[in-house]
């Protein structure tokens, strides 16, 4: 569920390959972050802190699709689950 691309962070110096997570701080989301020809580890950022806004634009929409799918899925699965009988007295 990774977007990928070359995109730089404000330094110019470090490239983003992939978005590969999204969580929601203090009202504000942050994108969890793989570094390309980088030794560093994953790291969480702000979306104003990196200029890549076609990754994020995709990972956001693939986030959705996911999401409606998932809703989707588990109406269906309702539908399908059999209603409990009432027993008569």
């Amino acid at each position: 569920m990774a977007s990928s691309s070359t995109h730089f962070v404000d330094d110019n110096t470090t490239q983003v390959k992939q978005i590969v997570e999204r969580r929601e701080r203090n009202g504000a989301f942050e994108y969890k972050v793989v570094w390309k020809n980088c030794f560093r580890l994953p790291c969480w950022r702000s979306p104003s802190t990196l200029d890549c806004p076609d990754l994020i634009q995709a990972f956001d929409s693939l986030l959705l699709r996911i999401n409606m799918e998932t809703a989707r899925l588990m109406a269906h699965q309702k539908e399908l689950r059999p209603q409990p009988r009432r027993l008569k007295r």
